[in-house]
C-alpha cells in the first residue's frame, strides 16, 4: 500500500487571511514542517500542486523541497494552472501520478492533516467496498465538506471512466473573490458527489479525534460550526487573528 496527500496551493490574495504571496508562504512553510514530521501510518508521499508557478519566490520554496524526504515518503511538486482551482489540481495530480499510489488523500492548503496514523485508519475503512469516499472533515448530504478526504485509485478510475476526469469547474477564475468561490463550491459538491452517484457510500473517516488543523480561525467562519458539529472541537494555528 502506497499513499499520497495532494495539496493545491495558490500563492496570491484570497479571502480574509491571504492578502499577499508572503501570507501563503507562511502557511506553506508551516505545512512543510508538519508533513516532514507526520507519520500517516503507511508509506506516503506529499504532493504540492502549485497553481501559481509564475510566482518566482513561491516556486523556489517548493523546488527546494522537491524529492526531499518526509517521515514516510518524499515531497513531490507539480505545476498547475488554477483551472478548476483545487479540484482541477486534484485531477491534475491523479493524471500525473495515478500509477504510483493506491490510496489518495485530497485536502486544501489551509486544512492540514496532522494526526499520526490517519491514513492507516482510512485504508482499513476503505476495505469496505461499498464506501467510495471518506470525508476528512465530514459529510454533508451527498458530498464531503471541502471536497477533503480519502479514496482509492480504483474508485477514482471508476469516476474518470464515467466523467473523463475528476469533476471540476473548467475555467480559470479571473480573481480570487466571489467568482472563484462559486467555482470552488461547484467543484466541491461535484468532486465527491460523483462517488455517491455511482452507488458508493460517503462517510466520515473513523479517527478517534479530529485528524486535521485549520490555518486560521477567522478565514472561513462557517468552518468553526462545521468542526464543532462533526468533531466537538475547533482548532486553528492562528486563533488570535
Amino acid at each position: 500500500m502506497k499513499a499520497c496527500i495532494v495539496i493545491p496551493v495558490y500563492f496570491g490574495a484570497r479571502r480574509r487571511t491571504f492578502k499577499c504571496v508572503d501570507d501563503v508562504i507562511d502557511l506553506v512553510k508551516y505545512s512543510i514542517e508538519n508533513y516532514r514530521n507526520l507519520d500517516p501510518g503507511v508509506e506516503t508521499d506529499i504532493i504540492f500542486v502549485n497553481n501559481t508557478p509564475e510566482v518566482e519566490k513561491a516556486s523556489e520554496l517548493l523546488s527546494d523541497i522537491n524529492e526531499t524526504p518526509t517521515k514516510r515518503g518524499i515531497f513531490r511538486i507539480l505545476d498547475g494552472d488554477n483551472v478548476g482551482v483545487s479540484f482541477g489540481a486534484f485531477d491534475n495530480a491523479f493524471k500525473n501520478f495515478k500509477d504510483d499510489y493506491d490510496l489518495w488523500c485530497f485536502t486544501e492548503d489551509d486544512c492540514i492533516p496532522n494526526l499520526d496514523g490517519f491514513l492507516d485508519i482510512a485504508a482499513k475503512q476503505l476495505e469496505d467496498e461499498t464506501i467510495g469516499f471518506l470525508g476528512l472533515i465530514g459529510i454533508h448530504a451527498r458530498c464531503a465538506h471541502g471536497g477533503t478526504g480519502c479514496t482509492t485509485r480504483d474508485r477514482i478510475q471508476r469516476v474518470i471512466d464515467v466523467h473523463g476526469c475528476l469533476p471540476h469547474h473548467k475555467d480559470v477564475p479571473k480573481e480570487q473573490t466571489t467568482e472563484c468561490f462559486r467555482a470552488h463550491i461547484r467543484g466541491e459538491v461535484a468532486f465527491t458527489k460523483c462517488f455517491a452517484d455511482l452507488g458508493f457510500q460517503l462517510t466520515k473517516i473513523a479517527t478517534p479525534v479530529r485528524p486535521y488543523i485549520r490555518w486560521d480561525a477567522h478565514d472561513t467562519p462557517q468552518a468553526h460550526e462545521i468542526d464543532q458539529a462533526e468533531w466537538g472541537s475547533y482548532e486553528a494555528v492562528h486563533m488570535h487573528l
